[in-house]
């Protein structure tokens, strides 16, 4: 029973995480589809501001996040006073980094919107969000401090009430006219209200900021270990943003509303990932400080084969139905995106893989080595979309952005075989592989069969799921060990609800 008990931490920490990520996307998505119900264009406008508002707010939290979290989970419970040190130095370094350049945005929101994006519509909706930044970045310099201290709930209790606050609050705005305004006034209002709610989780919680004395205001450990670490934040970046800026300064807010629709359908494969990684840091730190080399084995296999597990079903979704999923929730108008989000969805499967060797270089101090691996998957995202989206719109910023996905996914995983000779597949793997395969080929003949409306669309989606639950049991993809994990983890989660 002793060797399961990591894997039921992660497992249970997880199902929770996955329940409270999986209603935060469902609020994020809603806020997508009302503000793309109000026009393309419009749609367009707010995902340039929200690009900036990424760009921005990456370099001000310089790399900290992560790092603060690699270190939390090495000093928490050894080094109480060096831990709440390096707290204190990550939010005044990225407080001050972020009032600076949120000030030089505002003013030069103008020159941006007119030079770069050619429409001057966007200067007052930079200028919203600029405000935002500062308050942004503390927050998430917080968010990682309880996730480091393992308060997860606390951590996913902040996300839900900045969505349901935002979702609140463009309703609201939208319906007295504020149009395009109003949504960004919501985006930097939930913003500044979450950031309160993680404030008072911090001091309540963790230690009173304001009141430390003498502490240095650069602490060198941090930021040596937490520098090389922005390329890495860069490159989520960039695999987030570089589309949609370029399609901004290459085509034009139109085609940038309609890659935005299917880049976050697509994004909704990185719920399962997302998940995990939260406690994967903590838990797999331990098992390696102790030298026990198989139960570090298992779990790294084990949780690669969870995320596609899992993953597996919404990717035969979106490849099946993703014409319809664009047009039902977003309009009509979106449908053309739908080459776009397959591909997307295929890339965003393989990139899912990524965070677990990304993982496992951070606990062993390899920071360098994801610099350079992120090196490489930032030159070919930015080359790929660059020379695409000018012919392709986009198709083209589509495969810069999946190819992006897919050279890092490939050199994270070299980078931890080399270090570690862990081989993260086995056959396990390639059955789920098989089964994703079959249930394609299978609801794509079944598809042929019926025409296209609401109905049919939900009547052979929920068809599909119970085609590939079956082929999954039947090639032996779910193991016995998972069913009892759920089991547990559901039990968990059933105890925190009543």
């Amino acid at each position: 029973m002793n060797d399961q008990k990591p894997m039921n931490t992660i497992a249970k920490a997880a199902i929770i995480i996955l329940f409270g990520t999986i209603f935060i996307k469902l609020l994020t998505y809603v806020f997508r589809i009302i503000i793309a119900r109000t026009g393309v264009e419009n749609y367009g406008l707010i995902s340039l501001g929200l690009a900036v508002y990424g760009v921005i707010s990456v370099i001000c939290i310089f790399g900290m996040d992560t790092g603060l979290y690699g270190l939390l989970s090495r000093t928490i419970q050894k080094e109480e006073e060096k831990a709440k040190e390096f707290i204190v130095s990550a939010v005044k370094i990225s407080l001050a980094l972020s009032l600076i350049l949120s000030f030089l945005l505002f003013i030069l929101s103008d020159w941006l919107a007119l030079t770069y994006f050619h429409n001057e519509n966007l200067k007052i909706i930079i200028q919203i969000i600029a405000i935002s930044i500062p308050f942004g970045v503390f927050r998430s310099i917080i968010q990682t401090t309880l996730r480091s201290f393992q308060l997860v709930k606390l951590d996913t209790a902040i996300r839900i009430f900045e969505n349901i606050t935002k979702l609140i609050i463009v309703i609201i705005l939208l319906y007295f006219g504020l149009g395009v305004i109003g949504i960004a006034l919501s985006y930097t209002l939930s913003i500044f209200l979450s950031f309160l709610l993680a404030l008072f989780f911090l001091e309540k919680r963790i230690l009173s900021v304001w009141p430390r004395r003498n502490t240095s205001m650069i602490n060198k450990d941090l930021l040596s270990y937490s520098w090389p670490l922005l390329l890495n934040n860069i490159s989520t970046l960039i695999f987030n943003w570089t589309d949609t800026i370029m399609l901004g300064i290459f085509q034009n807010t139109t085609q940038v509303g309609l890659f935005n629709t299917a880049a976050p359908t697509a994004s909704l494969l990185s719920i399962v990932n997302k998940s995990i990684m939260t406690i994967f840091l903590p838990v797999t730190t331990k098992i390696y400080l102790q030298e026990n080399k198989e139960e570090f084995k298992k779990i790294f296999r084990t949780t690669i084969r969870w995320i596609l597990l899992i993953n597996s079903f919404g990717l035969v979704l979106i490849l099946l139905f993703s014409k319809e999923i664009l047009s039902i929730f977003f309009g009509q108008e979106y449908g053309i995106a739908y080459s776009a989000l397959i591909i997307l969805a295929i890339f965003f499967m393989i990139g899912a893989t990524s965070d677990v060797p990304r993982e496992i270089l951070l606990m062993i101090k390899k920071t360098k080595t994801i610099w350079y691996v992120t090196l490489g998957g930032i030159l070919g995202n930015i080359l790929l979309n660059y020379l695409l989206i000018p012919k392709w719109g986009i198709i083209g910023a589509a495969i810069g952005t999946g190819s992006g996905f897919f050279i890092t996914t490939i050199l994270f995983f070299s980078m931890v075989y080399k270090e570690t000779k862990l081989f993260p597949f086995d056959w396990n793997h390639f059955r789920i592989i098989l089964a994703i395969l079959s249930t394609i080929s299978i609801m794509f003949i079944i598809k042929k069969q019926f025409t296209t409306d609401i109905k049919t669309t939900i009547f052979l989606s929920t068809l599909t799921i119970f085609i590939h639950a079956g082929l999954l049991f039947l090639l032996r993809c779910i193991k016995k060990e998972e069913k009892d994990i759920l089991k547990a983890g559901i039990q968990k989660l059933r105890s925190h609800t009543i």
